[in-house]
């Protein structure tokens, strides 16, 4: 069963709705701007949270080349930020690093956060959670006290 067969079987959201309760997806992405249709794949995404009672949407965008280079995490960040504009009230923002840029990578958390009201930082699998490369960025999402969504796999 899918998550959301899962949340209409159980009526979630709407349970959630009638008691006042703000229903948020954890781990969403917008499309990369390469993609042709990324427009419209980001008007279904939101259309398909307001079916399920989702009233925002933590999210990131990120690029499909591997390793992330520091032109393409700062690109899909500009991106989200104009999404969040676009769709007022519904994108929470994940600020996406490749903390290989180790300076380049604070200073666009810091500035996304700070000045932009980024939610949290999002990395990828170009290093593993425990290398030392990261530390860094761990130190500075414990400083702005914001979450690391860091995805799993080599």
């Amino acid at each position: 069963m899918n998550r959301r067969a899962f949340l209409g079987s159980l009526g979630a959201a709407a349970y959630a709705e009638m008691q006042g309760v703000k229903v948020i997806d954890a781990h969403a992405h917008l499309h990369h701007h390469g993609n042709p249709n990324w427009s419209d794949e980001d008007r279904k995404l939101i259309d398909a949270a307001d079916k399920l009672g989702i009233d925002q949407l933590c999210c990131s965008i990120l690029p499909p080349e591997r390793p992330t280079k520091m032109e393409s995490f700062r690109d899909c960040n500009r991106w989200l930020a104009e999404a969040i504009r676009r769709f007022p009230g519904r994108i929470r923002g994940y600020c996406f690093v490749n903390p290989g840029y180790t300076k380049e990578a604070r200073e666009e958390i810091r500035r996304y956060v700070e000045e932009h009201g980024f939610a949290g930082v999002k990395l990828y699998n170009d290093y593993r959670a425990n290398e030392p490369v990261v530390f860094p960025i761990v130190e500075l999402a414990i400083e702005l006290k914001v979450p690391i969504l860091h995805h799993a796999g080599m």
